[in-house]
């Protein structure tokens, strides 16, 4: 399944709240709001949500090495190519 960029319309960042009321939650949902409704079958999907967990991942980018010296892009350091965090 692919959906095309130019057919988001909005995302949103949900945290999942705790069972116990306690503390930070330890998931969230990812919510994807779509102009152009998925079809499946003859139903419609206008939203895709994503359950994600919170924890610390490490994402390797695929940028050239000019790139990354000439600091295009924000946050990444000078020599990196891993982008790194919750």
């Amino acid at each position: 399944m692919q959906v095309a960029y130019k057919s988001i319309a909005r995302m949103f960042y949900l945290p999942k709240p705790s069972a116990t009321g306690e503390g930070e939650a330890s998931r969230y949902f990812f919510v994807i709001s779509l102009d152009d409704p998925l079809r499946h079958g003859a139903q419609r999907h206008p939203h895709l949500v994503l359950q994600l967990d919170r924890r610390d991942i490490s994402v390797p980018l695929n940028v050239s090495d000019d790139d990354i010296r000439a600091g295009r892009f924000e946050g990444l350091g000078k020599e990196s190519k891993v982008v790194e965090g919750a």
